[in-house]
């Protein structure tokens, strides 16, 4: 695999797309700007229109086999909370032969700014044989974005309410009534911390960006297993005291926590470590997700 990482606004392109890899084969934003004429590829030709980068990308993609997108089936889905409908996106394995659930959770950007990065983190979990389930607990609130702390203070029981529903509607629905697991990035992560410790049907969480809010509960109950993903840059979230939180809690209850630092990742990550962060999802869903006992 050839990579350029030059060009398109400082994204990295990979030629030709893996086909594992949810994040090669969809131009990140950066790109689409480039396509639009500014910027150029790496190997000196210029990018003159949409058409012409969409064509090149398509292209490509059939040289090295078709769209890594034919192995998962897209659909929307709905449960209720609170009284309210709640929008879900359940990203799942084409062939039907579902290794586990987990609900991936967006940050205080809601579907709006952080929904396209949670659609490609689901598409990826998918491709390893989970079922994923992008939740919109905004609808819960009537709203489509955490615009600054004081809506997070607000709502965060209310959300925290929500997706506690919205493990019990997945594992109903996709699980057979069994565990499931939940990614959840920096708003979304402290809601997966708090839910894991609190709904008995979480059975391993995922957090990027995230931790404990203890504002908000009293975290003594047990987690399930966690998996840590935080960038040491974070200048949003501060990584070492929301490790230590989470830490102390496990240490307590004797639960498995692992930890995935990246030195030169802030709040968000850039494509590249994306791929990595799912890779490394999928393989602690896969360890612990099936395995009885907290």
């Amino acid at each position: 695999m050839t990579r350029f990482d030059e060009g398109l606004n400082g994204a990295v392109v990979v030629f030709p797309p893996a086909s594992a890899n949810p994040f090669a084969i969809i131009p990140p934003p950066s790109a689409m700007t480039a396509a639009t004429g500014g910027g150029d590829f790496s190997f000196g030709r210029p990018i003159l229109g949409l058409q012409r980068a969409m064509l090149i990308w398509l292209l490509l993609g059939a040289l090295v086999g078709g769209d890594v997108r034919a192995a998962v089936d897209v659909s929307r889905a709905y449960f209720e909370s609170g009284g309210k409908r709640i929008a879900v996106d359940v990203f799942a394995p084409r062939d039907g032969q579902a290794k586990g659930a987990v609900l991936v959770l967006p940050g205080a950007g809601g579907m709006l700014f952080d929904g396209p990065q949670m659609k490609r983190v689901a598409r990826g979990l998918a491709e390893t044989g989970h079922v994923a389930c992008v939740v919109n607990y905004f609808n819960r609130t009537d709203s489509r974005v955490a615009w600054n702390d004081a809506v997070m203070v607000q709502n965060f029981a209310t959300w925290m309410a929500t997706v506690s529903d919205a493990v019990d509607w997945v594992s109903a629905e996709h699980a057979n009534g069994g565990r499931v697991g939940v990614f959840g990035y920096s708003l979304g992560g402290f809601l997966a911390v708090a839910v894991g410790s609190k709904n008995d049907r979480v059975g391993v969480v995922v957090e990027q960006a995230g931790g404990i809010w203890d504002r908000f509960y009293d975290p003594v109950d047990p987690l399930p297993p966690v998996l840590v993903i935080h960038g040491r840059k974070d200048e949003r979230v501060d990584f070492e005291i929301n490790l230590s939180r989470i830490q102390r809690l496990a240490e307590r209850h004797g639960t498995r926590v692992e930890v995935l630092p990246f030195d030169s990742e802030g709040h968000r990550f850039s494509n590249g470590a994306m791929r990595k962060v799912v890779d490394a999802a999928a393989g602690f869903l896969a360890e612990t997700l099936d395995r009885p006992g907290r």
